[in-house]
């Protein structure tokens, strides 16, 4: 499936109206492309599966008129001791490794600790939603609109 885009033709100084305009356009384009993401997301996890009962190494699984290879399964490692860590490597190469969320440290810090530690700026913001402007008919139009549709289901006009 290959999804035609159109090139905004290239404007020297563009609106906000049309900027809005087009960035609808394009988040309507491309809004199949998530659910295409997550099916292949799914089958890619199931087949990672399927080859991880096959044996350890790079596996080659074939479909009917395709293959897909897996390289073998990377060695995944996680510290179990943090306070040798921290001694092993000393204090200042252990607060440069060491990230904290600050998730976890809202639940560990009461409100004063919290101002005095942290740091707040203000991020990006999210588009909630998009959606499309319904534009009035002009009355003289509506007319015609009317009269237009009730000639289609009058034959006889």
């Amino acid at each position: 499936m290959n999804a035609q885009v159109k090139p905004m033709p290239q404007i020297a100084v563009q609106t906000i109206s049309e900027k809005v305009d087009r960035f609808v356009d394009l988040t309507n384009q491309l809004s199949f492309v998530d659910a295409l993401i997550k099916e292949r997301d799914s089958l890619r996890k199931q087949l990672s599966e399927h080859a991880d009962t096959i044996g350890s190494g790079a596996v080659k699984l074939t479909g009917n008129n395709t293959y897909v290879s897996f390289t073998k399964a990377p060695l995944m490692r996680s510290i179990e001791n943090i306070g040798g860590f921290l001694e092993a490597v000393g204090l200042d190469s252990f607060l440069t490794a060491v990230k904290i969320s600050t998730t976890v440290a809202d639940k560990l810090l009461n409100e004063t600790q919290k101002t005095a530690l942290f740091k707040a700026t203000t991020g990006a913001r999210r588009v909630k939603d998009t959606g499309e402007i319904m534009q009035a008919v002009k009355p003289r139009q509506g007319a015609q609109l009317f009269e237009f549709l009730s000639g289609l289901s009058n034959p006889d006009r």
